[in-house]
C-alpha cells in the first residue's frame, strides 16, 4: 500500500509554497497549509492569530509568563484576560496538541499535501 499524504518542510528561500503547490497538482492531491491553523483555531475557540503566533515560536515568552502564573509567582498580570477568548484560554501544549490533530486528520482523508505545520513529526511513526 502506497502513502497518500507527502509533507513539506518550510524553510525560509526554498521556494516550498511553489513546491508544495506543483506537488499537489501534479498528484492530484489537496494542498494544506493555513487550513490546519483554521480548523485549529475553531476547535480551540480562538482567533487564528493564537495559533499563528504559538507556531511562529512568539509563544516561548507567553509560555514562560503562563508558567509563572500557574505557579504563583505573581505574572498573573502579565498574561491575557481570560475574556478575551470567552473563557480560559488553552495553554500552549494543548493547542500544539489540538494542531497535532487537526494534521492528523487531514492525513487520515488521504490525498494530501500538508505544507509545514511540523507534519512531517507529527505523522513520523
Amino acid at each position: 500500500m502506497g502513502h497518500n499524504v507527502v509533507c513539506i518542510s518550510r524553510q525560509e528561500g526554498a521556494l516550498a509554497p511553489e513546491i508544495a503547490l506543483a506537488a499537489a497538482e501534479q498528484l492530484g492531491f489537496r494542498l494544506i497549509d493555513e487550513d490546519i491553523v483554521a480548523r485549529a483555531a475553531v476547535e480551540a475557540g480562538v482567533e487564528c492569530e493564537v495559533i499563528a503566533d504559538l507556531e511562529r515560536g512568539r509563544s516561548a515568552l507567553v509560555r514562560l509568563i503562563e508558567e509563572f502564573g500557574a505557579a504563583g509567582m505573581g505574572a498573573e498580570y502579565l498574561t491575557p484576560n481570560p475574556d478575551t477568548y470567552g473563557g480560559r484560554q488553552p495553554a500552549g501544549h494543548e493547542l500544539r496538541g489540538l494542531i497535532r490533530s487537526v494534521i492528523e486528520e487531514f492525513a487520515a482523508e488521504g490525498k494530501a499535501v500538508i505544507l509545514a505545520h511540523a507534519a512531517s513529526l507529527a505523522l513520523g511513526d
